[in-house]
């Protein structure tokens, strides 16, 4: 609906396609600690920006198998080692 006045008809009844990799399965090979640690440890931008909290819940959830927040840790995770390799330019 947000583009359907600029992407073309046969676009918007296409089927979404993405990646059907199941990250939290992935994920489930790790700790609440292991992960968690990879989130915050060294990344200053992380440790200001998300509510470590909330971060917990959503490792706890995935790990548990309640709800699979695999790709928004995978997120996370990402920011992590973005950051720290741009120390002090964010």
């Amino acid at each position: 609906e947000t583009f359907h006045d600029i992407y073309p008809e046969f676009m918007l009844k296409e089927q979404k396609k993405g990646l059907s990799f199941d990250m939290g399965s992935y994920l489930r090979r790790y700790d609440l600690s292991t992960l968690f640690d990879r989130i915050y440890e060294g990344s200053h931008f992380n440790t200001e920006t998300f509510d470590r909290n909330t971060v917990k819940g959503m490792l706890e959830d995935t790990l548990n198998k309640n709800k699979n927040y695999g790709w928004q840790i995978w997120g996370l995770m990402l920011t992590a080692i973005i950051t720290q390799d741009m120390k002090g330019q964010i």
